[in-house]
């Protein structure tokens, strides 16, 4: 039973350098497996795309920092932790963010209008966002910090449409 923690690794670190290369716009021949959500079996080749409409932003300054979490650990700020990342420039256009080859599963996303660019949210004293956020689900009170289940959803189709409306405070 030594080799599964190994193999347990290994398909971690494959499954983290094709995100890798697919956020950078590299494409890759292969897909790797991933777990149905149904059954928890393992199922090749059934990847679709999540396409991300973001509205309610306060101004065009800046960019859009999106993350694509997988799991509860780092959601919403910890964006190194994602499945995927985005920074997407302010330019005026329509603001739809595609992530393209997405396994089924259960997912969260996490958006923050970085107005100044420093590519990161920033807060004020007591941790009160300063620039735009919104995450999906459509849980966006934001009374308090979103948790990986307020905000996922099931993805299981070739196409998911999410609408993130922004909050400032």
């Amino acid at each position: 039973m030594k080799a599964l923690p190994v193999l347990l690794g290994l398909m971690l670190l494959s499954s983290r350098l094709l995100a890798v290369e697919l956020t950078e716009g590299v494409s890759s021949a292969g897909s790797s497996p991933s777990a149905h959500p149904e059954n928890g079996s393992v199922q090749k080749d059934s990847q679709g795309e999540i396409v991300i409409l973001v509205r309610g932003l306060r101004n065009s300054e800046g960019q859009l920092l999106i993350a694509l979490f997988e799991q509860p650990d780092g959601f919403p700020d910890e964006h190194e932790k994602a499945l995927r990342t985005k920074i997407l420039p302010l330019d005026g256009e329509p603001l739809q963010i595609r992530f393209r080859s997405i396994a089924p599963g259960r997912y969260a996303v996490a958006v923050v209008h970085d107005e100044n660019e420093n590519e990161r949210l920033d807060t004020n004293l007591v941790g009160i966002p300063r620039e735009g956020v919104g995450v999906s689900g459509g849980k966006n009170r934001m009374l308090r910090k979103p948790t990986f289940h307020d905000a996922d959803f099931l993805f299981t189709d070739e196409e998911k449409q999410l609408v993130i409306e922004m909050i400032y405070f």
